[in-house]
């Protein structure tokens, strides 16, 4: 009988704890998390703030654009990833040769995220690379896992002035569809 109203007791205890726990997670924040995913085209543009690689001051969004008005792209890229060393320069040159035009694509701010080396490393890459649009130091990977939650490089992010996401690219992107995208954008 002793053993019985000890099992009771015990299952009571377990089932009060669990109730209780249930209803503090019900009506507080405990045990909830702000992350809704992986941010998506039409969600919002999370913002990010990195030291400058290959410009003086911060690389990021909203300061640098999409936010303020102004749409920007966000190039994810990295020495050690194999593809962007052949995306990149085709892509940096590309950038170039619309900023010598007279069209407004030549406008569109352009920003890299150059994520998991160092920046002695990523210096080299840059520069091999002919990119000219600032890129920030993303060291730890710190905006591409945790911000973006991508894994790995390459990616492209599309952000109109409003800061929403037009359009995510994951992978190699080429100067074509970089032209597309970057239309739409400023379309947008």
């Amino acid at each position: 009988m002793a053993r019985s109203s000890t099992r009771k007791a015990v299952v009571g205890a377990l089932v009060g704890a669990t109730v209780a726990a249930l209803a503090i997670g019900l009506f507080t924040s405990v045990g909830t998390s702000t992350a809704s995913g992986p941010p998506q085209a039409g969600g919002m543009a999370p913002r990010f703030s990195l030291s400058g690689l290959n410009v003086a001051g911060r690389v990021g969004t909203p300061e640098s654009g999409g936010g303020n008005g102004k749409p920007v792209v966000v190039l994810f890229m990295g020495d050690w990833c194999t593809i962007c060393h052949s995306e990149v320069p085709r892509l940096a040159a590309k950038i170039t040769a619309l900023r010598s035009e007279d069209n407004a694509l030549r406008r569109l701010p352009v920003i890299g995220v150059d994520s998991e080396d160092t920046a002695s490393n990523a210096l080299s890459f840059i520069k091999s690379s002919g990119v000219t649009f600032p890129v920030g130091d993303d060291g730890t990977a710190h905006v591409m896992n945790a911000v973006y939650r991508f894994e790995g490089d390459p990616y492209a992010v599309f952000i109109e002035g409003s800061g929403r996401i037009m359009a995510i690219h994951p992978g190699p992107l080429s100067p074509s569809e970089f032209v597309t995208l970057a239309r739409r954008l400023l379309a947008s």
